[in-house]
C-alpha cells in the first residue's frame, strides 16, 4: 500500500522548475511526506516579466534523497502553460558544519506544448547551514531547455544561469521559504511555504 501511496503521489504531483530553487540542501528524512506551494517573479531582460507558481509533493525516499512531484504554470503576457515534472534532492555532504546537495528537476509542457522546447532540465547544487532557527541557502542553477527552443514564448533560447540565495524559516509543521535569484538574462524572486504533517 505504501508503494501505490507514493506512486500515486509521484504522478499527481510532478513538478517544473524554471530558475527557482526554493529548497536547502538538507533532506526531510526517510518516509516523510510533505507538499510545497510557491509563486515567484521572473523577470526575463529585454523582454517581460513572468509569473511562474507550482504546488509539489516532497517524499523521503531515503534519509539523503528526497523524490519531488508536481505540476506547475508559467503566465507571460497574458498567455498561460502548465507543465508537468519530477525529480530529486540528493543529499551529497552532510556535516554538523555544513550540507550540500543536488537539487534537479525534469518538466515537461502540458499545455501550449508548441510554445516551448520539449523538455526542461533544471540542476541546482545547493549549500546550506542552520543558524539557530533559520537556514540560509546558496547554490547556482543551470535551465537547460531541451528540442526546439526557436522563438518559444514558454522557453528560453538557451541555458540558463542564475546564484539562488534564500532563507527558510521552519514555525511547527511550516516551513516559510524566500529566494532571490542573480542572473544576466533572468533575475527572479520567489516566496514559498511547505507543509510536513
Amino acid at each position: 500500500m505504501k508503494t501505490f501511496t507514493v506512486t500515486v503521489l509521484i504522478l499527481v504531483f510532478a513538478v517544473a522548475a524554471n530558475a527557482q530553487t526554493l529548497n536547502v540542501a538538507e533532506t526531510s528524512g526517510k518516509g516523510k511526506v510533505g507538499v510545497f506551494v510557491s509563486t515567484n517573479e521572473l523577470f526575463i531582460k529585454d523582454f517581460a516579466t513572468a509569473n511562474y507558481s507550482f504546488v509539489y509533493g516532497v517524499y523521503g525516499l531515503t534519509n539523503r534523497v528526497d523524490l519531488y512531484g508536481g505540476v506547475s504554470a508559467t503566465t507571460v503576457v497574458g498567455q498561460t502553460q502548465t507543465q508537468l515534472g519530477g525529480g530529486a534532492n540528493v543529499n551529497i555532504v552532510k556535516t554538523k558544519f555544513v550540507r550540500l546537495s543536488d537539487y534537479f528537476i525534469l518538466s515537461m509542457p502540458i499545455t501550449r506544448r508548441v510554445d516551448s522546447c520539449d523538455l526542461t532540465v533544471f540542476n541546482s547544487v545547493i549549500v546550506s547551514k542552520t543558524l539557530g532557527k533559520v537556514t540560509p541557502y546558496l547554490g547556482w542553477s543551470a535551465t537547460i531547455p531541451l528540442g526546439n527552443t526557436a522563438d518559444k514564448l514558454f522557453s528560453g533560447p538557451s541555458t540558463v544561469y542564475n546564484v539562488p540565495v534564500g532563507i527558510m524559516i521552519p514555525k511547527g509543521k511550516l516551513a516559510y521559504f524566500a529566494e532571490y535569484n542573480f542572473g544576466q538574462t533572468v533575475r527572479t524572486v520567489g516566496f514559498g511555504v511547505s507543509f510536513a504533517p
